[in-house]
């Protein structure tokens, strides 16, 4: 059987490049991946796609996506931005957060850097607890006037977790099923999850903008 593996688009159809970017307490890295297609004019702009990686909140960097999202830049034709926020538990809650929140801010300030343009569609997206990060990024921008005239338009949340099972009230408590029914299933069991919240952010309990269904 013949099968086809994914592989990296040409080299020649994207640009990639790495910004340090400023952050309470210090720097990130943000990934820029910008479409150059042939024959394009170098004015051509593209939507921008804001995209905050998973790993408990605590694990994983920008790397953990960086195949997907080269696809996704030249399939699309959209700019790309991969940040590389930091981890609990060095930096506890709420400075992962803080720090997509300022690379967004950054991002929507420069979008020249990536041929970008946000009337053409401004989306932010994110997996597991960078899902979590881009629900709480919508939140924020919705009620902070910096994005008057650059509102995003568009969310993608991938295994988005939204509320934390101590923030359920006492009358659904016993419905809260699928972590029991799941507590020993590979990758993610109920254990790990357990360790995940204890070591980024015992708050999130009662933080609207960790638990949605309290915002």
């Amino acid at each position: 059987m013949n099968h086809r593996l994914p592989k990296l688009p040409s080299e020649s159809t994207y640009r990639v490049e790495d910004h340090q970017i400023p952050v309470e307490g210090g720097e990130v890295t943000i990934r820029c991946l910008t479409p150059t297609p042939a024959g394009a004019p170098k004015d051509q702009t593209f939507p921008l796609f804001f995209w905050a990686h998973g790993g408990g909140w605590v694990t994983c960097n920008l790397d953990l996506d960086d195949f997907l999202l080269r696809r996704v830049c030249v399939e699309l034709q959209i700019s790309v931005v991969n940040i590389d926020c930091r981890l609990a538990p060095q930096y506890r809650w709420p400075t992962g957060l803080n720090d997509c929140y300022d690379g967004l801010k950054w991002v929507a300030s420069h979008p020249e850097v990536l041929s970008a343009s946000l009337k053409k569609g401004f989306i932010i997206g994110g997996q597991s607890a960078g899902a979590n990060y881009t629900a709480a990024m919508a939140l924020r921008a919705r009620d902070d006037p910096f994005f008057e005239g650059r509102r995003i338009t568009g969310q993608l949340l991938q295994a988005v977790h939204v509320i934390h099972a101590e923030a359920y009230p006492d009358k659904y408590k016993d419905q809260l099923l699928s972590m029991e029914q799941n507590k020993n299933m590979p990758v993610l069991d109920r254990s790990s999850l357990d360790d995940f919240y204890s070591t980024s952010a015992p708050v999130q309990a009662i933080d609207p903008l960790t638990i949605f269904a309290r915002a």
